[in-house]
């Protein structure tokens, strides 16, 4: 019997050694586009080795290793091009960050007002991944979105193609109201999800049919901002009910 506990102890050890390993994996495949999920690129290395999660700093360095490896095989001068294409999107792409967005809207402002918000936001992310080091998976996950969701707003060129990481919070913030208000708890969901959906079809819609370039610019703000309240009206959900959301995969944190 002892043994057989033994053995069924050490195979659960070496799944999640495995799935510790593979998360390092997958963390580099997302440093492919860092414009997009840089700072969640960033607070998994900060929660891995704050957590002393050496295991998926050892998968990320193998893959990245491997990757390279290939990719100099394949195409030895593709760092170079690669360098300018980012040098050339940064320099083109001046008019579609925050700080201009912000100076457009409000032009008589004798501050920056995008360098001080996207500071303030740092500072806020920061202090979220600072206390989830040490938190139920549930925080963890939810500070993850959030990373996600200040990443187009820390000065940085703002696309719309890229709003669609936004998929991610958007489902944990419906997974929150379902599990939040019991009561006509469909409804809630169905009225949530018509809402994140028609809205910016709405907005593309006037693009298409009449162009406006304020509207442009509230496609490029409006779902980062609109997640990122969204993620903090369910904070305290989060933070004070530890149910067991996404079943029990805190435990092994």
């Amino acid at each position: 019997m002892n043994q057989i506990q033994r053995y069924r102890g050490g195979s659960k050890s070496n799944l999640l050694g495995s799935m510790i390993a593979l998360a390092g994996i997958l963390l580099a495949l997302t440093a492919y586009q860092w414009e997009v999920g840089g700072l969640f690129f960033l607070f998994i290395l900060f929660f891995a080795f704050m957590n002393r999660r050496w295991g998926v700093l050892a998968g990320f360095v193998m893959a990245l290793f491997v990757l390279l490896v290939i990719s100099f095989l394949t195409n030895s001068g593709w760092w170079l091009p690669y360098i300018r294409a980012v040098l050339s999107t940064w320099n083109r792409s001046q008019n579609l960050t925050f700080d201009y967005i912000l100076t457009t809207w409000l032009p008589n402002l004798r501050f920056p007002a995008g360098p001080i918000v996207s500071l303030i936001l740092a500072i806020l992310l920061f202090i979220e991944w600072w206390d989830s080091t040490d938190a139920h998976f549930r925080q963890v996950v939810w500070t993850a979105a959030l990373s996600l969701a200040v990443m187009p707003l820390i000065g940085l060129p703002i696309f719309s193609s890229n709003h669609v990481v936004f998929l991610m919070p958007f489902i944990l913030i419906m997974a929150l109201v379902w599990e939040r208000w019991p009561r006509y708890r469909a409804l809630r969901v169905v009225l949530l999800f018509l809402f994140g959906l028609l809205i910016p079809f709405a907005l593309y819609y006037r693009v298409v049919t009449v162009y406006d370039p304020l509207t442009l610019d509230i496609i490029s703000v409006l779902p980062p901002l609109a997640t990122i309240l969204g993620l903090y009206w369910m904070r305290w959900w989060v933070l004070r009910v530890p149910r067991p959301l996404f079943g029990g995969l805190g435990d092994h944190l």
